[in-house]
């Protein structure tokens, strides 16, 4: 192999065990506010395959769990032990807490500290951690087999090179998060403002509800999955059949099909209610609440809902356009209503009868579909940067891959 700008020179490389080249630090800290620490990191915080921290939470406004004393420093690597095939890791940017499963590794003199994230960004270290994780309900990963992970660590000033070209990749693909979430900023900004706004500029829009919409015709009556007996259970689920649709399978404007859990068709076809089809939208309303999508084209002939996801299904676009009734329920009018009502409950939860209650704004048909292309025009723009952002996702994966996975010790 040529030593290239971009290519390895692998015959000065050591083989290495993790813990040779990294310290875990494990510094505690029972009164971190008082200390002078103002963030805390949940697992939940940290984004698959991700190594930029972008979330936390705020220690003064009292949420910090109770078991989370744990200091890390800026310049450690962040490795939750639990459910390691989630490819969480992170590389601190700033001091703050985290829980007491969490490792906080500082690199030691022999490995650059740019070059070390990259290292639990390779395929191999998952596919080794994942590997060594032990306990079948809440599998969880301990320091000691990690530490004891090999692999091939080249000369300090090759490790810089490395680190400098990934992160180079890195940087890319930060800039265009930050233009994907800008644009989705944009996005909500506009439906708030031709969708549903606050206070419409003439007389043409009518104030009415769900409720009202389904006695005029225009929508069907609002439909959850089966409850009680009705409710299929773990044991009937398949490898393949018919898409059984729960709240966590409605994300960012889209339905998972693969992703979720599958039931039988022919349990499916003797349900009584649930059934989704092709175009309906889709609102979450219990546990995670006011996701929207449109059911997508389907290779089966509907999909399965759970009692935690309702499908809105518009009968007559002369009264309503289904894309405005789907922009409606994203707008902040709406979703604030919708965390407002499941805020009385134990659990997030607004039911079938409230969110018939649920008030909506409709304009004259020309408008409706003149707001409509206007965000339709924005959503295409965000399709596009999605597209640019995970082509480079999968660049820099590639470029790890060849930067550093092609020499894995066994």
């Amino acid at each position: 192999m040529n030593n290239s700008s971009d290519e390895v020179n692998n015959k000065d490389w050591l083989t290495v065990r993790l813990g040779d080249v990294v310290v875990h630090k494990q510094e505690l800290e029972r009164e971190p506010a008082a200390a002078g620490f103002e963030r805390f990191i949940k697992v939940e915080h940290l984004d698959p395959e991700c190594l930029h921290i972008s979330r936390w939470g705020n220690i003064e406004n009292g949420d910090l769990p109770p078991t989370f004393y744990k200091v890390f420093r800026q310049g450690q690597v962040l490795f939750p032990t639990r459910n390691p095939h989630l490819r969480r890791i992170a590389f601190a940017e700033f001091d703050g807490i985290c829980g007491e499963k969490t490792l906080t590794l500082e690199p030691n003199e022999k490995i650059y500290s740019h070059f070390l994230p990259f290292v639990f960004r390779t395929d191999n270290f998952w596919d080794y951690a994942q590997s060594m994780a032990i306990g079948s309900t809440n599998p969880h990963v301990r320091w000691r087999d990690i530490a004891a992970y090999k692999f091939p660590l080249p000369p300090k000033d090759e490790q810089q090179r490395i680190a400098e070209i990934l992160r180079t990749g890195d940087m890319a693909i930060q800039s265009y998060e930050k233009v994907l979430s800008d644009t989705f900023a944009l996005r909500a900004a506009l439906i708030d403002q031709v969708i549903q706004p606050s206070e419409p500029t003439d007389d043409e829009w009518r104030k009415t509800t769900i409720e009202a919409l389904v006695k005029d015709g225009a929508i069907a009556q609002p439909q959850d999955g089966n409850h009680g007996e009705s409710h299929p259970k773990a044991a009937s689920f398949v490898e393949a059949g018919i898409p059984f649709i729960m709240a966590n399978n409605v994300r960012n404007s889209a339905v998972d099909l693969i992703g979720c859990k599958f039931i039988e068709k022919q349990l499916g076809d003797t349900l009584r209610i649930g059934f989704a089809y092709p175009g309906d939208v889709l609102l979450t309303h219990k546990g995670t609440v006011g996701e929207v999508a449109i059911v997508p084209e389907l290779k089966t002939d509907y999909i399965m809902l759970t009692p935690q996801v309702t499908y809105y299904r518009v009968l007559d676009e002369d009264q309503i356009q289904r894309d405005f009734l789907y922009y409606s329920l994203q707008s902040c009018f709406i979703q604030r209503t919708l965390k407002q009502w499941s805020s009385q409950s134990t659990r997030a939860y607004v039911g079938i009868k409230a969110q018939r209650k649920l008030p909506i704004r409709v304009p004259r048909l020309n408008t409706q579909r003149e707001a409509v292309a206007q965000v339709r025009c924005v959503d295409k723009k965000c399709k596009a940067i999605q597209s640019n952002l995970e082509y480079l996702q999968r660049l820099s994966k590639t470029l790890c891959k060849h930067l550093l996975g092609s020499y894995h010790v066994q």
